[in-house]
């Protein structure tokens, strides 16, 4: 990768691939961090010529790793052109863009739109599935959808340790505390037979909810924040805080403000309503605070609308950004969509009168 980016390929190619196979090696491994780190050293590369992630495929697994890592908004960005891309490209390929981007709207708190996105794909997307019924109160369902898929999978992968956590919080809202946590232990002999820590995080965070231990449940708050992924952090300290608020209601109170700020600034409404009601239930007053919403352009949308408001064409924006026409046109839809407008007309207006009023702002 510092071959590539550094010019020994030669080739604008070489970057692409190799930068594919960095971003699939790191996903695998859950080494989120380091695929931040990569993605920030090919920053220079993006912002000359583009995404260096660029096909399908490879773009479905940069937008999971946005997603673990907390940039909630690329993500959004790079799995709506996964999906938008490969429609025309193998179905297997098409339901992961899918699975993907309805596990970012179910992190959001969007759980109908996640249900209904995955309708058709359910098997590629059971942990989707799963998560789901859990969160509209159908354990039962959620149980069997996650056993489904756990059947002849192996244990040694990331996505089988996702499932089993899942099943056995089904298996705990399903009252079967002791199950559930046996799992969860599970989870973490695993994780610590193969090293893996994002394993025994999640069989932390499972015994820990199961067995209502701070001890297991502070662990999984260091682990996942340790391994960059802020939402579950987010997840394990609401958990934590809900143990500790008979006990302990100071720690209780830190950690569901800390959860609250974290899902508040990544989007994850649900989660922030649940953190704001906890507050309230210890005696302080919490809201919820302006979150950020669908409705916020990310950077290349921008660009695009600015380059709207000069009166280019897709083509003209294509060629001025080293995008596709497919890509241009998937951004003038999304930019048309959270600003409420109608047409690019509407949308070049838009942009000019923000112009204006940038000026106006300046000082004279």
């Amino acid at each position: 990768m510092a071959g590539s980016l550094g010019g020994e390929g030669g080739r604008f190619d070489t970057i692409v691939f190799t930068s594919c196979n960095m971003i699939g090696s790191c996903a695998r491994s859950a080494e989120f961090r380091r695929a931040v780190e990569w993605i920030r050293a090919a920053d220079r590369f993006t912002k000359q010529y583009g995404c260096p992630f660029l096909f399908t495929y490879c773009r479905t697994l940069y937008g999971g790793v946005l997603l673990a890592s907390g940039d909630w908004i690329q993500a959004e960005e790079e799995l709506q052109i996964a999906v938008a891309e490969s429609r025309r490209s193998q179905a297997a390929i098409h339901a992961d863009a899918i699975a993907t981007l309805a596990s970012l709207r179910l992190a959001q708190g969007r759980v109908d739109e996640a249900e209904r996105m995955i309708q058709g794909i359910e098997e590629q997307a059971a942990a989707v599935l799963a998560g789901v019924h859990l969160a509209q109160g159908r354990a039962a369902a959620a149980a069997v959808a996650a056993s489904r898929a756990l059947d002849g999978a192996r244990a040694d992968q990331l996505d089988t340790a996702l499932l089993m956590e899942l099943l056995g919080e089904a298996e705990l809202a399903q009252g079967d505390a002791p199950t559930s946590a046996a799992r969860g232990r599970e989870l973490i002999e695993v994780g610590s037979a193969l090293d893996c820590p994002i394993i025994q995080a999640r069989g932390e965070r499972l015994v820990g909810h199961a067995d209502a231990s701070l001890k297991h449940l502070g662990m999984a708050v260091s682990e996942f924040s340790q391994l960059g992924m802020p939402y579950e952090a987010a997840r394990a300290r609401l958990m934590l805080a809900e143990v500790a608020r008979s006990i302990e209601p100071e720690v209780a109170e830190a950690e569901a403000r800390t959860a609250l700020s974290t899902c508040e600034g990544l989007g994850a409404g649900r989660d922030a309503d649940t953190a704001a009601a906890l507050l309230r239930d210890l005696g302080v007053k919490a809201s919820r605070a302006w979150a950020k919403s669908g409705g916020v352009l990310t950077k290349r949308e921008s660009e695009v609308l600015a380059l709207l408001g000069q009166g280019l064409s897709n083509p003209e924006i294509a060629q001025r950004l080293y995008l596709s026409r497919k890509t241009v046109e998937h951004h003038v839809a999304s930019i048309l969509t959270k600003l409420g407008l109608r047409n690019r007309t509407e949308a070049a207006a838009f942009a000019v009168r923000q112009v204006e009023r940038t000026d106006a702002a300046e000082p004279q």
